[in-house]
């Protein structure tokens, strides 16, 4: 028997049933079966937009839109949530609870290939909140380029860096001040054949203790630079010598020389401040121009081509100037 479609006008007349079955042919066919809560959510439904207890229909462009935390969707719980497709960027905002007060946007950028970059965290022992740090005036902050290396750093071995300061505090990492070392000590240089003293040296304590003699260099003048030498092992052979940078920058001052063979004689022995470019503590026979253990002198930087020197100086036999111009 064929079976004829037909149309059944109701007249504007109510229909009152249970269930609806949408696409049956015939009666006893099952057809889709609709039941009134089913319906109910489809009803008055906007396309595009989001409202409470209805259909989520998307509109021409596909898209849902919830302007307001009334037609915003509250919660959306996926296993997987793609944002944006191949070819085409996609993001995803977060608000923070004051209105008005920006968003934290999740963008990808483009990569050399068809790869996948993945954020994700190592196990943690309780929660934990990470914070992005604050770029100040910068449009943008790099944590950090190019390839990485992976630190080995402890985490106790990081404590010691944490809230350390140029102050010496116990269990904590001392950090050097901006003129090279600790605050409440001062630099120590030992003499080597040759040391070179920088302007990141001033005020260091430095010390001859080779006996076959050594030669300390000051640097280029600079206001306010300071160094104080100590002999702590007499000079058998060489000498023991500070000297200027250059032959145009001079020693000016008097130091005291004293005599430690029996008399103990003060003498004063005076750098002329224009020939005078070393201190000079030869051993010859006697160290009679000085380098006997117990000297001890200062050179201050007055200006920018005199150094100017007071102390003691220890010699034995004759005194003789312990200034020279080379």
């Amino acid at each position: 028997m064929a079976t004829r479609s037909k149309t059944v006008e109701f007249g504007g007349l109510d229909i009152i049933c249970n269930t609806i079955a949408v696409g049956a042919t015939k009666p006893g066919q099952a057809g889709t079966v609709l039941s009134g809560s089913e319906i109910v959510v489809l009803d008055s439904v906007t396309a595009g937009s989001v409202t409470a207890s209805k259909a989520l229909v998307v509109d021409s462009s596909r898209d849902l839109t919830g302007t307001t935390a009334a037609t915003a969707i509250r919660n959306l719980r996926v296993t997987n949530l793609d944002a944006g497709i191949s070819g085409t960027a996609g993001s995803v905002d977060v608000f923070p609870t004051t209105a008005a007060t920006g968003k934290l946007t999740l963008v990808a950028a483009s990569n050399a290939g068809d790869t996948t970059t993945t954020i994700t965290n190592a196990s943690q022992a309780g929660a934990v909140t990470y914070t992005i740090p604050d770029a100040g005036a910068a449009a943008s902050f790099v944590l950090s380029t190019g390839t990485s290396t992976a630190t080995t750093a402890t985490s106790t071995e990081l404590n010691l860096v944490a809230g350390a300061t140029s102050t010496p505090t116990a269990s904590k990492a001392v950090i050097a001040t901006a003129s090279g070392w600790a605050a409440n000590r001062r630099p120590v240089i030992e003499d080597g054949a040759a040391v070179v003293l920088g302007a990141v040296d001033s005020g260091a304590l430095c010390i001859f203790d080779k006996i076959d003699g050594a030669l300390f260099t000051l640097p280029t003048p600079a206001i306010g630079l300071w160094y104080e030498f100590i002999v702590v092992a007499s000079v058998t052979s060489n000498s023991m010598k500070v000297i200027t940078n250059t032959g145009t920058v001079f020693i000016k001052g008097s130091v005291d020389m004293v005599d430690t063979d029996t008399t103990f004689t003060h003498t004063n022995q005076d750098a002329d401040g224009t020939g005078h470019v070393a201190v000079t503590m030869a051993s010859a026979s006697t160290n009679s121009t000085g380098g006997i253990k117990g000297t001890r002198f200062t050179l201050v930087c007055r200006d920018s081509t005199h150094w100017t020197i007071h102390g003691q100086i220890n010699h034995a036999g004759t005194v003789a100037t312990p200034f020279t111009n080379s």
